[in-house]
């Protein structure tokens, strides 16, 4: 008689919410909005001992139990995960043992939807006047039909930030800490974040494509000729180094007397790139650099 009065209960308060649900070994995985997952099931065997739910970011590995239910051998049952990311992937699995020696399981893996609620239909219930008597009976005497409230087991991640290589840690975040971090590197920077492994990221840096632009004061003219304007000779000391392109210093003019000055071939042993820097009353004005084209080279 008890379990029919419980029954008659549970169709009685809880008819559509249990057509929606699944019964285990499958399970009902939603999105509540916000950092809430809600991951509800039907139990129909009776001689269950456990029930615990599992999360991965990955969906066949990695799970850890996040909450396991007191009452494992309610009809009907549920958990809310108040630590939800939605902006990581993320997957539910249900682990269960039965009381037969060696049988427990593991549910498939799902990862949370939209709960797109249907209008709820009236159904005609027939009650006898006894049943009603019962019902009223097991109300009055507080018989516990509800889900039961979630005791939370919180799920650290940590997650490993390198740099340019995988052997050079610089940060271990946790999820919270690294969503901020990777939210700020997206909104004030180039630089990017790539997923090499479980767990574990690569910053690179954004290096920008350098646009060369012509000195003003060192260029090579239209013919080819090296030339060197210098307007303020007359009240200013100027100077220059030229490097070729190892760095290495070819020659130096430690001053300026001419508003142009023609740098004759002979100053360059090869064709390419030649780098300077001058200075203007020994303070560096300009780094730069000049290309001696080699048709132009005797």
């Amino acid at each position: 008689m008890k379990y029919k009065i419980l029954n008659l209960l549970i169709l009685f308060f809880c008819f559509n919410s249990i057509i929606a649900q699944e019964t285990l070994p499958n399970f009902n995985a939603f999105f509540l909005g916000g950092n809430k997952a809600q991951i509800t099931w039907i139990n129909n065997f009776s001689n269950c001992t456990q029930i615990s739910i599992q999360k991965s970011y990955d969906s066949t590995k990695f799970f850890q139990t996040i909450f396991t239910t007191q009452s494992p051998e309610l009809p009907a049952n549920g958990f809310v995960d108040n630590n939800y990311l939605p902006q990581i992937k993320t997957w539910y699995r249900i682990f269960y043992v039965t009381d037969t020696v060696g049988s427990f399981f593991f549910t498939k893996s799902k990862t949370p939807i939209i709960e797109v609620k249907e209008p709820k239909k009236n159904f005609p219930i027939t009650i006898s006047n006894e049943e009603k008597t019962d019902i009223k009976a097991a109300v009055d005497n507080k018989i516990n039909t509800t889900i039961e409230p979630p005791i939370q087991i919180p799920l650290e991640i940590k997650i490993k930030i390198f740099f340019k290589k995988p052997d050079s840690l610089i940060s271990i975040l946790n999820t919270t800490d690294f969503l901020n971090f990777k939210d700020s590197l997206n909104r004030f920077t180039k630089d990017t974040l790539t997923n090499f492994k479980h767990y574990e990221y690569m910053l690179k840096p954004y290096v920008p494509i350098v646009i060369w632009k012509p000195s003003l004061f060192v260029y090579s003219n239209k013919n080819g000729v090296i030339e060197l304007y210098n307007p303020a000779y007359k009240t200013k000391q100027y100077k220059i180094i030229v490097f070729d392109k190892n760095g290495k210093e070819c020659f130096r003019i430690k001053q300026l007397k001419t508003e142009k000055l023609f740098l004759e071939k002979s100053n360059f042993l090869q064709s390419g790139w030649y780098n300077f820097e001058l200075y203007e009353e020994d303070k560096l004005k300009e780094r730069n650099k000049f290309l001696v084209e080699k048709d132009k080279i005797n």
